[in-house]
């Protein structure tokens, strides 16, 4: 979901040098870093990354773009909810109820 640096060296320690995530690398939407170059954690990332030859591929809006939309799905599904074929990214409310078997 995220390109936490935790997960940039366990994707490494697998032998892996592609990083498929869906929210941004560097905090922002468009991942601007023009005010992050004195950041520590930024730099740390950034030379991780190029050090290790990795690659990292934001799939965010293809993912939303979805019918169903796969990250509302999985957030369904995570909560108990098997159902989730019309869900899309929209402010909604859901109503979790316990199963009557389980009163």
């Amino acid at each position: 979901m995220m390109t936490t640096f935790g997960m940039l060296q366990r994707a490494h320690a697998a032998g892996l040098n592609l990083v498929i995530s869906h929210e941004d690398t560097y905090w922002n939407d468009r991942d601007d870093t023009k005010d992050l170059t004195d950041n520590p954690l930024y730099k740390l990332k950034t030379e991780y990354i190029l050090k290790n030859n990795m690659v990292v591929w934001r799939d965010h809006d293809h993912m939303h773009s979805m019918k169903p939309d796969y990250t509302v799905v999985g957030e369904l599904r995570a909560a108990g909810i098997k159902s989730g074929e019309d869900a899309v990214m929209a402010p909604r409310i859901r109503t979790i109820r316990r199963p009557r078997w389980a009163s």
